[in-house]
């Protein structure tokens, strides 16, 4: 899904890759080809490193794995590495840039083994594959949608959904980057296309808020104010322990002038969560703005009234007794 402000990425550093000779493309590749067997827990660790005779340094633990992967967007490995000399070349011409010291050349059995691993690897990690190669482009995308560059946002959002259908985070980035893309530009086509997406997030996750929240507002700004409370009212009915539902039901009421309704779904979204932080921020702003609005209208201060009533009650040294103290 596209995050509202910002997302944080953790800096690593990948360890030395080989520990008695510089990497070479055959090293690139084995590592490339591992990742998706380390993925699905198998033992390729133990199984390359007795047979293949590569050095135990080139491999890492699962934890490591995790580190790599928040440091550098799922690209472990810089695509030059892998693509700069085919893996097998026999060529014995003489050197030319870009090409892999004789010395530092795969031998015929560790090529035929990691032609061997390549293929493997299509049918043992293709499962865990298209999830690590769409988690990357979204990233990417999260990235290009912040620097406004919302054509190739979409294209990346696109290939990450194409990795993985049924990611409903997928689907949402897609609607939202249409959203935003229909509002600038004001094409038809865009609204539509960000419409269907939004539901397509919504079929593979009933309780997407950011899709039902972008959906509503996108139906409110095309004037189909009944289409986008229909749809929030479904929600609450369909999830009557879910608190962001009724916040984001309170959220339309407010946005259309409705402020007693949009407090009274506060009121029951707090009942179900007393702690929700966003019902507690709905519910005083709806408190402040009717407030404001009592004292430009001239309507009588609700708090004097009560402390006239204590008063008559108590008398008047009991009633300032009970007043809080003056903020400092």
């Amino acid at each position: 899904m596209l995050p509202t402000a910002n997302t944080a990425v953790r800096t690593g550093h990948l360890p030395a890759a080989v520990e008695h000779r510089p990497p070479t493309p055959c090293h690139a590749a084995v590592a490339v080809a591992v990742l998706p067997l380390l993925r699905c827990r198998c033992h390729a660790r133990q199984i390359l490193s007795s047979s293949l005779e590569i050095p135990r340094k080139l491999f890492v633990t699962p934890a490591e794995i995790r580190m790599f992967r928040a440091a550098t967007n799922f690209v472990l490995l810089p695509s030059a590495v892998v693509a700069s000399t085919p893996i097998g070349c026999a060529n014995r011409q003489a050197q030319r840039p870009g090409r892999v010291p004789r010395q530092h050349r795969p031998t015929a059995g560790i090529r035929w083994a990691v032609a061997w691993l390549m293929s493997a690897v299509v049918g043992a990690g293709l499962s865990g594959c298209g999830n690590f190669s769409a988690a990357g482009k979204n990233a990417e995308g999260v990235r290009m949608f912040q620097q406004a560059r919302y054509e190739e946002a979409l294209r990346l959002f696109q290939q990450a959904r194409y990795d993985d259908p049924s990611n409903a985070d997928a689907h949402y980035n897609i609607a939202a980057t249409l959203h935003e893309m229909a509002m600038r530009s004001q094409r038809l086509e865009d609204s539509q296309q960000a419409e269907q997406a939004y539901r397509m997030c919504l079929d593979r996750n009933p309780n997407h808020r950011e899709a039902y929240r972008g959906l509503a507002v996108l139906l409110a700004r095309q004037g189909r104010t009944d289409e986008a409370f229909a749809l929030l009212q479904r929600w609450v009915e369909q999830q009557p322990t879910s608190a962001d539902a009724r916040i984001e039901l309170a959220r339309l009421c407010d946005e259309t002038g409705r402020k007693p309704a949009a407090e009274n779904l506060v009121l029951q979204a707090l009942s179900i969560e007393p702690n929700n932080a966003r019902a507690l921020t709905a519910l005083g702003k709806l408190r402040e703005e009717a407030a404001d609005l009592a004292a430009k209208i001239g309507a009588p201060d609700i708090e004097a009234q009560a402390q006239a009533v204590l008063s008559e009650l108590t008398g008047p040294s009991a009633a300032h007794a009970e007043a809080p103290p003056e903020p400092q």
